[in-house]
């Protein structure tokens, strides 16, 4: 991979806006503080590698490293970036930039421009070269309408190479990069009157232009590889992506205005504009966008406009983008994914390096009811659910009084298996947004917002943000001093749910922490196991305030202040049931055939509208006897679709008799049976626990065993949950449990998965045999503290009453 794992950078250089060293040990400090210690810190990687059957394709090796490291991760933001933009060769950009604005003696005469700029076309060429050999994109508008419609999706990253593209584009991209930032070092020193008047000439990749001192219009189609620009206030048309090729536009001085995209599909593509205030105006695929490719702009100086629709700012799949602005106040404004979103196998950079900057994001509007735009972007990456992790993210700001405006999905955030960093410098700093925003990992993702110091305001309206870490998720916002405003509403400011970690670090001042509900540094418990806040360095200068009321706290406490009951258990995440449909009423999508469809649309997942509840009365008719067509009509990867299955057979169950609960036991059973193994074992596992328990125990066994042989975590526990229900149901194996299970219980007591040894023993408590649980003793006192201990084991899950 080209990019470098999560790791303490041990004898690097410290950047100048560093956290403070002593946050390590304070974290270290705090988190074995807990009740349950600091190995609650490996749950999330633990079931990252151990609950996955079929893994996600694609998760970039620094996401691994990054969740089995989380206080070397929350506390090297600033390390990771700078290490990305070494590998990419831009290390040395901003001294470059620098130089670029300086006058230099010429040595023109040594070369002419001519061949100096075929000799760079023939060496970009030469590198893509090395790109593996693919079909070409054959429709390229539809590439772009599926961009358009919130893509790429896996249909079009297969279209661009998949992942070999992907891998020889993040290998080639420092290359690339290098050879046209060598360039620049050669053109900056010639005077105009070197350039030798306005030509076109035919090189072997295509037409090379050299324009004029004047306004220019240059309308660049598919046969151009390179403009280069003396100077004037020029306007440059993109035609459209650039394919299976390169383009290279350098314009020397000027206002000047870029419309449209050229978007790198399996191409590499570089705009360096010298100087000007310029406007950047573009829809889907513009401004640093790569799509199986490697796309470069460079912009040194002056007041700039970007504008762009979706997919752009600086904006990977399956490749790099990069968008770098030196000097000036500055302009980013997108509708959503960009402005540093890296998505499947993409790594993209947007950095700014000084002035008083402004970027908004908003995005189209959320399809299951939140209230915010899904905008993606801002320092974000994100995969494909279930399918494919995503790639690497950054917004890097270094200095000014800075706002950013974002939605949901943003400001140093992370969605299934994305990497998504925001680092700010100087300035007093505004940041806004509704949901999973400024330091929110989701979906056993990373997410990271660091802020270097200054009187910064942070706003998450709905919450789920600013150190939040959801679904074996990371996140953090580190704010290194000044007098800050944090605002949210829940599970926000060092707070998880559903096994994520959360931390919130403050580097001092007179703060103001705002909060509606969880967070402030709060436990809670999911899957059994336990999941960690953090909130460090709050002080008595600071206010804290819930649901609009000022409250005391408890400062003593190492790992934050709680702000009241310090433990908490993640709610349900069941819906509530429509009513009965009358037995009169007529199935209104009687005629409707694909059971996948009925349940996409279907209540209570789905709302409570007229076509959701016609959709539920349809599968009515499927229930309890053709489950297992139902079963089968969930595509394997398929969660949502999944789930809402579940929640289907749920809601009937709750007004049917033990009859349709037996009936739906057999048809799960039979499909275990004959799917070996199922692709969602969940599944199946919490349909059983919907049956009727068994009369005798020989059905409960084959239950459990079907379970237990499936190789999935997840389905293995399911078995020993299933068990742990039918001893709560008065079985027998609540008086001793028979062989076959003592056998599970040892296996599952010995494996690596956490949320299985936690089923494990919390079988063995409510089974209560002396003699079964002495007999394991040994493998119990091995497993982690909060396991091992049973006290801190019964507040992870108590027993029924």
């Amino acid at each position: 991979m080209v990019l470098a794992i999560f790791l303490a950078v041990v004898g690097s250089p410290t950047p100048a806006w560093a956290v403070e060293p002593d946050w390590r040990v304070r974290l270290t400090r705090a988190a074995s503080a807990k009740a349950f210690g600091i190995e609650a810190l490996s749950v999330p990687n633990n079931l990252f590698k151990a609950e996955a059957f079929e893994e996600a394709e694609e998760i970039t090796a620094d996401l691994a490293a990054g969740l089995a490291n989380p206080i070397e991760t929350v506390t090297s933001g600033a390390a990771f970036v700078d290490r990305v933009s070494a590998r990419l060769r831009l290390d040395e950009i901003a001294d470059k930039m620098w130089e670029w604005g300086r006058s230099r003696t010429s040595d023109s005469a040594q070369r002419t421009l001519d061949a100096t700029l075929t000799a760079y076309a023939a060496g970009v060429g030469a590198l893509l070269a090395g790109v593996p050999a693919a079909p070409s994109p054959r429709d390229i508008s539809a590439l772009l309408d599926d961009l358009a419609s919130g893509g790429p999706t896996a249909a079009t990253l297969k279209a661009v190479g998949g992942a070999a593209t992907g891998d020889a584009m993040r290998s080639l991209a420092p290359s690339l990069i290098r050879t046209a930032i060598t360039l620049i070092d050669d053109l900056r020193g010639r005077a105009a009157i070197d350039f030798g008047g306005a030509r076109i000439w035919e090189a072997p990749g295509g037409k090379m232009i050299i324009g004029t001192l004047g306004h220019d219009h240059h309308r660049i189609g598919p046969d151009v590889i390179l403009i280069l620009d003396p100077g004037g206030d020029d306007t440059y048309e993109f035609t459209g992506p650039v394919v299976n090729g390169q383009l290279t536009i350098i314009d020397l001085a000027g206002a000047d205005h870029y419309a449209g995209g050229a978007l790198a599909v399996r191409s590499f593509t570089a705009v360096i504009d010298l100087d000007g205030d310029d406007i950047h105006q573009g829809g889907v695929g513009a401004q640093a966008a790569a799509l199986g490719g490697v796309a470069l702009l460079i912009d040194r100086t002056g007041h700039d406009r970007y504008l762009a629709t979706r997919f752009a700012q600086a904006a990977a799949a399956e490749g790099v983008a990069v968008l770098i602005d030196g000097t000036g106040d500055d302009l980013y404004d997108i509708g959503d994914r960009g402005q540093g979103f890296g998505q499947v196998g993409g790594l993209a950079v947007l950095w700014d390096l000084a002035g008083a900057d402004g970027y908004v994001a908003s995005g189209p509007q959320d399809t299951i009811g939140r209230d915010g735009g899904i905008s993606l972007a801002q320092g974000m990456a994100a995969g494909l659910r279930s399918t494919h992790g995503g790639g690497i993210g950054i917004l890097r700001d270094d200095s000014g009084d800075d706002t950013y405006a974002v939605e949901m999905f943003g400001q140093g955030a992370g969605y299934f298996h994305g990497i998504g960093v925001l680092l700010d410098g100087a300035g007093d700093d505004r940041y806004q947004g509704t949901r999973y925003v400024q330091g929110a990992g989701v979906h056993g993702a990373i997410g990271l917002l660091t802020d270097a110091g200054g009187n910064d305001g942070h706003v998450a309206r709905q919450g789920v943000g600013q150190g939040m870490g959801l679904d074996l998720g990371l996140g953090a916002l580190v704010d290194d001093g000044g007098d800050d405003a944090y605002e949210a509403g829940d599970l926000a400011q060092g707070a998880g749910t559903a096994n994520g970690i959360g931390f919130l670090l403050d580097g001092g001042g007179s703060d103001r922490f705002s909060l509606g509900a969880d967070g402030w540094g709060q436990d809670h418990v999911a899957r059994g196991l336990p999941g960690p806040g953090f909130l460090l360095g709050a002080d008595p200068e600071d206010r804290f305030i819930r649901a609009g009321e000022s409250i005391a706290v408890d400062l003593d406490r190492p790992e934050g202040p709680a702000g009241g009951a310090p433990y908490r258990r993640d709610a349900s995440s069941d819906y509530a049931c429509p009513p009965p449909p009358p037995e009169t009423l007529a199935n209104e999508m009687h005629g409707e055939d694909d059971p996948a469809s009925l349940l996409q649309r279907a209540a209570p997942m789905h709302g409570a509208g007229e076509v959701a509840l016609a959709a539920w009365r349809s599968l009515g008719r499927w229930l309890p006897d053709r489950l297992p067509a139902l079963l089968r009509a969930v595509p394997d990867r398929d969660f949502a679709t999944g789930f809402s299955l579940l929640q289907v057979v749920r809601c009937r169950a709750l007004t049917s008799d033990a009859g349709f609960r037996r009936a739906i036991r057999d048809g799960v059973a039979s499909d275990l049976a004959a799917r070996q193994p199922v692709g969602q074992p969940w599944l199946h596992a919490r349909l059983l626990a919907l049956g009727d328990p068994a009369v005798d125990g020989q059905s409960s066994r084959i239950g459990v065993e079907l379970l237990a042989a499936h190789p999935a975590c997840s389905a293995r526990v399911g078995a020993l949950e299933l068990a742990i229900l039918e001893s709560e149901a008065g079985k027998p194996v609540e008086v001793t449990a028979p062989d076959w299970l003592a056998a599970l219980i040892g296996k599952a007591l010995a494996d690596p998965c956490l949320r299985l040894t936690a089923a494990a023993v919390r079988l063995l408590d409510r089974i209560g045999d002396p003699a079964l649980t002495a007999r394991f003793t040994d493998q119990v006192q091995a497993l982690p503290r909060f396991l091992s201990d049973p006290v801190l084991r019964a507040t992870l899950s108590p027993r029924s009453p």
